[in-house]
């Protein structure tokens, strides 16, 4: 009887690669070439296993797509991939995922939903989440954070 293996090279993560091409792609975003970033984070996704979700780095990625469809205003597509990432490990813990989830829906007037994600942003990161961002995302949830 063959000795079980682990995982086939297909299924494994080559979390290096991965982090080498999310650095590409900060690196480009950071350069304001955010659809040369949302091309590199798409690179990234294929390279991870299917189910793509199951694995820590998802979140990464699918937070860095997110991010690049909402500098590029592409709100929906920024919507689809922050909401995606929010049910990949540590997804629904990260104060950034859920600022820019509600970013995009403040900013087509999905007011309702938009208030919910950036009010859980201000509970996970508190006023620091919030230091580089447009003042009216925080002043959005005025109401809820003042004593």
């Amino acid at each position: 009887m063959p000795d079980a293996t682990p995982e086939t090279t297909e299924q494994t993560i080559d979390r290096e690669q991965i982090k080498q091409l999310c650095g590409e792609a900060y690196k480009a975003y950071d350069q304001q070439d955010h659809k040369t970033s949302l091309r590199v984070f798409y690179q990234a996704w294929i390279k991870l296993p299917k189910p793509q979700h199951d694995h820590l780095e998802s979140s990464w990625v699918l937070a860095g797509i997110g991010d690049c469809y909402f500098k590029l205003r592409q709100f929906q597509q920024a919507i689809e991939a922050l909401s995606s990432a929010l049910h990949c490990p540590s997804g629904d813990q990260s104060a950034f995922i859920h600022l820019r989830l509600g970013q995009c829906l403040l900013d087509i007037g999905e007011t309702g939903s938009a208030r919910r994600s950036i009010f859980k942003a201000y509970q996970l990161g508190g006023q620091k989440a919030f230091e580089q961002e447009p003042v009216k995302y925080l002043e959005s949830i005025n109401d809820l954070i003042q004593p």
